[in-house]
């Protein structure tokens, strides 16, 4: 067979080579024991037998780093084949209280898993501030464009997790959605997006009894 321009054999060809070239030697190793004994036996041939010896130690320093070869290509060749998760954005939308009342501040936090075997570099939370709320508290190193939240490209490792927080304030009563949309780069430059399951919060307004106790 013919090597290939920059003589080295294909992974699998470089494989066989070494697994033969061991089971050869192996074949030969066994057939010198054999002879030694044999050698042993007669003595009129009690010459022959320290220089049969000699080639047998010298051939047997070569089978175990063939044995190794074999097996390590064997390995290099599962590795390249096997396929490694690519970036797999899944998120969580956490929230303290389903109900509060208007005007009462309440956490929000957006925790952003790389569930998948590469990095990811996280670019934008869309829609992540509801209508008709207001930002108490924003996240101290991401910049909030409108109801969105600019996450500057943060790179996010394999099975890493990272947690947003938010202190918000309802303006007004009513049932309200959030539905954030989170937007990455995955390994290729390829952008994805990932929505989580999404959550409402019920907000009331604040009764007569609670304004004389002080609240809201």
């Amino acid at each position: 067979m013919r090597m290939n321009d920059n003589n080295q054999k294909p992974q699998s060809e470089s494989t066989t080579i070494a697994e033969e070239m061991s089971r050869k030697l192996d074949w030969i190793m066994k057939r010198l024991a054999a002879l030694e004994d044999l050698i042993l036996e007669k003595p009129e041939y009690e010459g022959l037998a320290a220089p049969l010896r000699l080639t047998r130690m010298s051939l047997g320093l070569y089978e175990e780093p063939l044995k190794i070869a074999a097996q390590l290509k064997t390995t290099e060749h599962i590795v390249e084949k096997s396929e490694v998760a690519p970036a797999e954005i899944q998120t969580n939308l956490i929230l303290k209280a389903k109900e509060v009342n208007v005007g009462e501040d309440f956490s929000l936090e957006l925790e952003i898993i790389n569930a998948g075997g590469l990095p990811a570099l996280l670019t934008k939370v869309e829609n992540l501030i509801p209508e008709r709320f207001k930002l108490v508290k924003e996240p101290e190193v991401y910049r909030l464009e409108g109801r969105h939240l600019n996450m500057k490209g943060k790179r996010l490792s394999p099975l890493k997790t990272l947690e947003v927080k938010l202190i918000l304030r309802p303006l007004t009563k009513g049932v309200f959605p959030l539905n954030p949309k989170i937007l990455y780069v995955d390994e290729t430059g390829k952008q994805k997006s990932h929505e989580p399951e999404p959550v409402t919060i019920t907000v009331k307004e604040l009764g007569i009894s609670g304004w004389i106790r002080g609240k809201g």
